[in-house]
């Protein structure tokens, strides 16, 4: 509306105002347009003006004036070409007049241009046209020779003359602060470039000084909203990545990315330069996938101009981002580009060409092609030494890269001498707490592994983990659940080394630091996940409380969508699921009491084995691929941490490997029973699993324990031991997600003073009325199985979801037992067991013990389980990418839903794992899920089964009772009424369980199937 009004108006000016005053009212215009953030705009006003000019022969210097104002603009829009054409007729004018004040402004805007399009010989010929004229009007303590001196000093700073650089930068810093001030706007421009200088020569501490004081300023001179502070945050944005201090870094470049695409435009070259720079820190945070499309939209902007500094920063970071994600061969053309690039805009010996070869040797040595790589990096080396300094960034990392070479050649005695002098630089460059200190570790670790110097390399081994975990923790102080997961995955390698090292060299009785490393390593974003949501709930102030219920309805959204066919999910997932990470992340950085709490977290073994008592022994089951730096196996090794009262330190017990599990687990028999019971009656787990450890277990009679891996798959109370027993007959059996979970935890108890929320004889076939009305039919008395039935899997049979009668006298039973005791019961059956009913017992309404007998649904990877078809029922759950979707609970009304005809204005029925995370129970001790398969999910790393274990975990609920397999109707209301029996009698959770347990093998001893199944886990 504003274009086409200023239009008017100056088609008014054209009847009204003589022509010397029309040329005026366009320079005006356009002005306002610059101030309106409408450059293109602005750029045809000022076109237009230069034609009235030219055309009337009116005022040479205003002519020449705004030819500079528009070739400036140009610049700005990064159209080069335009603003070179218009700067030398700016400069061609004003020199014919001599107007040289006005002269030295042109030189420095084409110094500007030719410094943005690298060409660098230019533009040193441009700034020092402009330095001679305004020292021969003004003299050298005159601002704008000051402006001069600071320009020349960025070109060299550019080009590697640091030195020179750093005096003309401090020469003009002494200028402006004479003649305008510590907050004028050239004394911030100074203060941002000093501190680009100090970051790129390794100066860190100086340049965060300086340029955080840039940005103040600029934010107090320019606005919040300006070029200028966007300029700063990309800079500083910079400067907090090369310091490993990832989430201020990534508030500045977000920030800065904002500015830029709202002002200048997604296709802009500054636009592009934050989109490379912010992929290339995602890329070291593990955020693979956001890496990839950031650097690719630069890299679609910079396909205009290949020939530019920025252009070759792009294909570094994209060579950096397919080496860290194991694709070489696709590395390597960035690789070589990147130096190409370079050599033909800085010559062969800029700083910045040295470094390219360093990460052309990296490539090649993930190729094999050692010999190659040593040859690169014997010139790169010799380069640093002798021109650009061993003091400087790069230089470390060559010599790791070098080490790395030599190691893999089997050149030990070499690798370790380059190895110790990349981290002797790399501590002076970065100081021992930086993430990058933790390959250089990693790879004198390996040197001295290699060479059987094992005290040595255990030490380097535990200083690179303590720099991973500082790293850690500040990455968790800020990101998402998604991005923690990717960051723990991108270094995963590093624990296994050290679990391949422990292994492979240490004394078995010697397992603390493992243990240690297991501690924090397990479950570490769940119990990041947990603690968020109990310190916004308790503590959150009313803006954090607000922004925390915004999530959730965000995430609500989110589940809509993602259930929905993949074609109909259109751009609203994305978006969803971009709102709710950022969302998450916000709240992460406002919960101040979140990241103390995050900091307390540093359990060790010495901590567990305090919390033992006599008689017990506490298991931590680890599993990791073998990597020995120069020799991985493709095999997956199983251990034990064994840890008791009496020992000295944990044991590392041997067990097994993957393989040998897995052959056992898919052995099938007639039937689902038949199968499992024959899997325990084998001798061959005792032998994998529990044999190994005997010797660790005198007079044990209590073990607490945290599987892992396919050990999540297994009861360990079936196995059988000897002929007669089980391990449960001879241990109670605790199972843990950690065993950190020992420290400041009590057994817990069902008092009066607690409540109970049943669900069963649930209405699963309800039509709409019935489910509108919650309508309460009694069910057909039948018996069957808690699991979807098979013929479900490929769309056929009817009804979707048979009626569970023994579900309805399970709950009753429980009231009842409940009722004795005065406990306050609620049930919801029949269509009153619906989603809504669940999610309305969130936060302070959540009960004490919180039991499901209905139907439960678990489906693998679909990329991974090829019979699943996209045309059967429930397809939106079986085929999303997302675990938590493909499992859940089946409430009433469900089968609508499964059937693809959901009712509308109440929810599905389908009561997935994502939606119960979403909720908070932080009064619940108990939850039990009387159904089939509870305890499945996918598998993921240290953070062990997602699926329902995990989704009720985040809710904060404490105890959970679920399956491994199908739970036979009748035996599993059995087993129930035996646990509740117990758990109103006082008994605490653990001992009601483990009671019902040994009463149900007494009953079916040579038939696990029965009384095997249900799992708890603490």
């Amino acid at each position: 509306m504003k274009r086409i009004i200023l239009f008017v108006l100056l088609s008014v000016c054209t009847a009204t105002y003589s022509t010397g005053q029309l040329w005026k009212m366009y320079i005006d215009s356009a002005a306002i347009m610059e101030k309106e953030r409408k450059p293109a705009v602005a750029a045809d006003y000022y076109v237009t003006a230069i034609e009235i000019l030219k055309k009337d022969s009116l005022g040479t210097k205003t002519h020449g004036l705004t030819a500079l104002s528009l070739g400036n603009l140009y610049i700005h829009m990064s159209q080069n070409d335009k603003a070179e054409a218009i700067l030398n007729e700016a400069k061609a004018i004003l020199g014919n007049i001599n107007s040289r004040a006005e002269l030295a402004g042109v030189y420095d805007d084409l110094g500007n241009l030719y410094r943005n399009t690298s060409r660098y010989e230019k533009a040193e010929q441009a700034y020092k046209a402009a330095q001679i004229i305004r020292d021969s009007i003004y003299g050298q303590e005159h601002p704008l020779y000051a402006r001069s001196c600071n320009n020349i000093g960025i070109l060299y700073q550019i080009t590697g003359r640091y030195k020179e650089s750093e005096q003309l930068l401090m020469k003009a810093r002494q200028i402006y602060e004479k003649n305008k001030g510590r907050e004028s706007r050239d004394f911030a421009v100074n203060s941002s470039n000093l501190a680009i200088l100090y970051s790129t020569t390794g100066q860190y501490d100086k340049a965060v000084e300086f340029m955080t004081d840039g940005n103040k300023l600029w934010a107090i001179i320019s606005g919040k909203e300006s070029l200028d502070f966007a300029v700063s945050c990309n800079n500083l944005g910079r400067l907090y990545q090369t310091i490993a201090e990832y989430d201020k870094a990534e508030v500045m470049y977000l920030t800065a990315k904002k500015i830029r695409g709202d002002i200048l435009g997604r296709s802009s070259a500054p636009y592009a330069l934050v989109c490379n720079n912010l992929g290339n820190m995602y890329t070291l945070m593990g955020l693979y996938t956001k890496s990839e499309q950031l650097l690719l939209e630069a890299r679609n902007i910079y396909e205009k101009n290949k020939n530019q500094i920025n252009y070759s920063t792009n294909c570094e970071g994209l060579g950096n981002l397919y080496t860290e994600i194991g694709l070489h061969e696709k590395a390597l053309p960035y690789r070589l580009e990147t130096e190409q690039v370079r050599k033909s805009l800085l010559g062969d010996e800029h700083p910045w060409v040295v470094y390219s070869g360093v990460n052309i040797a990296g490539t090649y040595i993930e190729l094999g092609k050692y010999d190659t790589a040593i040859s690169i990096l014997s010139t790169v080396k010799k380069a640093f030494e002798e021109k650009i300094g061993r003091d400087q960034p790069g230089y470390a990392e060559t010599c790791n890269n070098f080490s790395i070479a030599y190691r893999l050649s089997k050149q030990y005695q070499k690798a370790e001498e380059l190895a110790l002098e990349a981290r002797l630089f790399g501590v002076k460059e970065f100081g021992k707490e930086h993430p990058a200190l933790s390959g250089f570790s990693n790879n004198l670790a390996f040197t001295y592994w290699q060479q059987k110097k094992d005290k040595q390399a255990e030490g380097i081994f535990l200083e690179a983990f303590e720099a991973r975990k500082i790293q850690t923790d500040k990455i968790f102080s800020f990101s998402s659940e998604y991005e923690k997961l990717a960051f723990l995955q991108s270094v995963s390698q590093e624990w296994r080394s050290f679990y391949s090292f422990s292994y492979d060299r240490m004394p078995a009785e010697k397992a603390g630091n493992p243990f240690d490393l297991s501690l924090y390593y397990r479950n570490l974003v769940l119990s990041s996940v947990q603690q968020l949501n109990k310190t916004i709930y308790n503590n959150g102030s009313p803006e954090v409380k607000n922004k925390y219920e915004e999530w959730k309805k965000t995430k609500q959204q989110l589940a809509y969508w993602l259930i929905k066919p993949e074609t109909e999910q259109k751009d609203d997932r994305m978006i969803l699921e971009e709102k709710a990470n950022n969302i998450e992340k916000e709240l992460t950085r406002l919960s101040a009491a979140f990241k103390n709490e995050l900091q307390k977290k540093d359990f060790n073994w010495q901590m567990i084995q305090q919390n033992l008592q006599a008689g017990e022994a506490a298991v931590e089951f680890i599993d990791f691929k073998y990597d020995a730096g120069d020799e991985q196996k493709d095999s997956i090794f199983y251990v034990a941490l064994v840890l008791n009262k009496d020992l000295p330190e944990p044991v590392m017990v041997k067990l097994f490997e993957k393989r040998e599990l897995e052959a056992l687990l898919l052995k099938k028999s007639i039937n689902k029973k038949n199968t499992i019971n024959l899997f325990y009656s084998s001798g061959e787990l005792n032998k994998l699993i529990w044999k190994p450890l005997e010797k660790y277990m005198p007079s044990i009679s209590k073990i607490y324990f945290a599987p892992s891996g396919l050990l999540h798959h297994v009861s360990l109370a079936a196995i059988k031991i000897n002929a007669a027993q089980t391990l449960s007959d001879k241990y109670k059996l605790v199972q843990l997600l950690s065993t950190s979970s020992l420290i400041g935890e009590t057994e817990q108890q069902i008092t009066t003073s607690d409540n109970c929320v049943l669900y069963g004889g649930i209405q699963y076939n309800a039509d709409s009325a019935m489910l509108k009305q919650a309508a309460s039919p009694y069910l057909t008395n039948q018996t069957g199985s808690r699991s979807i039935p098979p013929e479900l899997i490929e769309g056929g049979g009817l009804p979707a979801f048979e009626p569970l009668p023994g579900s309805e006298t399970e709950i009753l039973f429980i009231a009842k037992s409940a009722g004795d005791r005065k406990i306050p019961v609620k049930i919801f059956k029949g269509t009153d067991a619906n989603e809504e009913s669940f999610k309305a017992i969130n936060g302070k309404a959540s009960p004490s013990v919180l039991h499901f007998a209905t139907h439960a649904f678990f489906y693998s990877d679909p990329k991974k389980n090829k019979r699943l078809s996209r045309e059967a029922w429930g397809s939106a759950f079986k085929m999303s990418d997302n675990p938590l979707f493909r499992g859940g609970l089946v409430m009433s009304g469900a089968e609508n839903a499964w059937k693809g005809k959901p009712v509308q204005g109440v929810e599905d029925g389908i009561l997935t794992a994502y939606e119960i995370s979403n909720m908070y129970l932080p009064n619940t001790k108990l939850v039990v899920l009387s159904a089939c398969q509870t305890g499945l999910g996918d598998i993921q790393g240290t953070e062990g089964v997602y699926g329902l274990q995990r989704a009720f975990k985040i809710t904060g609920a404490r105890n959970l009772v679920m399956s491994l397999w199908d739970v036979d109707d009748a035996a599993g209301a059995e087993f129930m009424q035996e646990f509740y029996q117990n758990l109103f009698n006082n008994r605490s959770i653990a001992d009601a369980f483990s009671t019902a347990q040994q009463v149900m093998k007494t009953k079916y001893r040579n038939n696990p199937y029965l009384w095997a199944g249900f799992i708890l886990i603490r």
